[in-house]
């Protein structure tokens, strides 16, 4: 009777391990998954912000980044604290099973996070330092778009492909010549449109624009 006892603990001790020895490679995974995760959704984001805002375009990237920031701060409480509390576990019964790399990582996320936050803050105002200028040369390019768009139209009309009389070849010639003129300033027109939606601005229509793509 007692021997039977005995085998029965050993096979109970076995299985023990073996679910013990799965649940903490299964919990490792899916904490390590999350930290790398949420580590790189930081080192992302900090490069975004840190872009120079040289013009309207990596301004917009760099005010949506700081916009991200903002959106993220009240739900990353709940997205840290799930992954802190899985290397909590791990580090305190199953230690083996991490590197030390992680363990860094997870014990310094909160402190990333705040570093980025506060960083954010001083982009911001450093910004709004700057944001006159940059509506000022907003609105600077615009103006020369609508003056530029109406001379282009002029022009495809007068000398396009499709004046009257001229032939398939110097056809296609202008109209790949006209094409890239076109693109030039539609990628133009689309850079000011979000520069009109970042200061709030009415969006500017270019009627001569659309008549050419047509």
């Amino acid at each position: 009777m007692s021997l039977k006892t005995e085998n029965v603990k050993t096979g109970l001790t076995k299985k023990i391990i073996m679910w013990k020895e799965s649940y903490s490679r299964d919990l490792h995974k899916k904490a390590k998954t999350e930290l790398e995760h949420l580590t790189d959704d930081i080192k992302q984001i900090k490069l975004k912000i840190e872009k120079p805002a040289k013009d309207i375009d990596s301004l917009g990237s760099v005010m949506k980044a700081l916009e991200e920031i903002r959106r993220k701060e009240s739900e990353i409480e709940i997205q840290f604290r799930p992954v802190i509390e899985m290397y909590s576990l791990l580090e305190t019964y199953l230690p083996e099973v991490m590197e030390k790399d992680e363990i860094d990582a997870s014990s310094i996320l909160d402190k990333d996070w705040s570093q980025l936050v506060n960083q954010a803050v001083a982009i911001r105002n450093d910004l709004q330092c700057h944001q006159a200028g940059f509506k000022k040369s907003l609105i600077l390019g615009i103006n020369n778009l609508v003056e530029d768009v109406t001379e282009f139209r002029k022009e495809f009309i007068r000398d396009g492909p499709m004046v009257p009389g001229i032939i398939p070849r110097d056809a296609l010639n202008k109209l790949k010549m006209f094409s890239e003129g076109y693109y030039i300033r539609e990628r133009k027109y689309l850079s000011y449109y979000g520069g009109e939606t970042l200061f709030g601005l009415p969006h500017t229509e270019y009627p001569e624009l659309v008549e050419t793509q047509k």
